[in-house]
């Protein structure tokens, strides 16, 4: 016995590219089969089906086991229009079904091929441009220029006031505080991607970020050098966190626990060589079992309260300290 076609063919070798997605794949289970009896078998007839025929060719597609079906061409002719219209309209689709239909590149086929897809919830668009010389030649009966100057030359657009837009690309590994660098300035991507390789393109006026073909961040372009852009969404929560303190937010905290609160945090951040470095022993203030005990901050002395931060004891005393 045979074994299933599944399971007969090996599959292509794997092309092993670093940094790359798409070579490394293979096929692992069959595939999705699409049916296209509908148009492709309907138009090889020389009696092409009825409306009434394809809506009965269709349920039997369905109860076969079909999850994608072409049900034609709808701006090809009345009736492949009427029975995608029908289809849609008397809710024939499963849920579990995707319908697919076929359309040449040109606007007005389009138009009308959005018309006759109008209501479906899934539905596949394939848009095609023959460039075939003997479909020109038997079915056109027209060369390309004739072809062009018919269809498209009407349709055409000024060109862009720039011929390009200029950009440089450079390969480089995300560093330990989740930055790239780009001419001198610093550009946040997801915190998650550090150390990966990532590729940055340079523009005129934007910085955008590439992890393994997908852009994972796009930035203005910093005119200073030797400063850092960050977005917020590519910290990590912590450092958010952090990144929202600042000198005045943290005494305004401590004034609403009272006076000598506020008096102790400028002292904690006017004795360090840089205000954030205090940053980490004040936060303690903002806790709320300690805001519940305003009374016992504010009558005690100025040794008394750096004991209460140093030690989370809101009853020690200097002596108690000194044990």
């Amino acid at each position: 016995m045979q074994p299933a076609p599944v399971a007969k063919y090996r599959p292509f070798p794997p092309v092993a590219l670093s940094n790359r997605q798409w070579p490394n794949r293979s096929l692992t289970a069959a595939p999705i089969w699409c049916s296209v009896d509908l148009r492709d078998g309907n138009q090889a007839l020389a009696q092409p089906m009825s409306v009434e025929e394809k809506l009965e060719y269709f349920d039997l597609l369905v109860k076969i086991g079909f999850k994608e079906i072409e049900v034609g061409f709808p701006s090809a002719s009345q009736i492949e229009f009427d029975f995608c219209r029908r289809l849609i309209e008397e809710k024939r689709i499963p849920a579990d079904v995707t319908i697919q239909i076929l359309c040449q590149c040109r606007e007005d086929l389009i138009t009308r091929s959005l018309e006759a897809l109008r209501g479906a919830k899934s539905a596949i668009f394939h848009l095609y441009n023959s460039t075939s010389p003997k479909q020109r030649e038997y079915v056109f009966n027209a060369s390309r220029a004739e072809l062009f100057a018919a269809l498209d030359e009407a349709a055409l657009k000024p060109l862009p006031s720039e011929a390009y837009a200029f950009a440089r690309w450079k390969r480089c590994r995300v560093a330990p505080d989740y930055h790239v660098e780009a001419d001198g300035h610093w550009y946040s991507v997801p915190f998650r991607l550090i150390r990966e390789l990532v590729d940055v393109r340079i523009a005129d006026n934007t910085v955008e970020i590439f992890h393994k073909g997908l852009r994972i961040a796009s930035h203005r372009r910093a005119p200073n050098r030797r400063g850092h852009t960050t977005v917020t969404d590519h910290m990590p929560s912590a450092h958010r966190r952090h990144g929202q303190w600042t000198p005045a937010r943290l005494i305004a905290a401590a004034e609403r626990i009272g006076p000598s609160t506020a008096a102790l945090f400028e002292v904690m951040m006017a004795d360090r060589p840089h205000p954030e470095q205090g940053f980490r022993t004040c936060p303690g203030c903002q806790a709320p079992d300690l805001q519940d005990r305003q009374a016992c901050f504010e009558p005690l002395s100025d040794c008394e309260h750096f004991v209460v931060f140093r030690f989370g004891q809101t009853h020690c005393t200097a002596a108690d300290a000194a044990k």
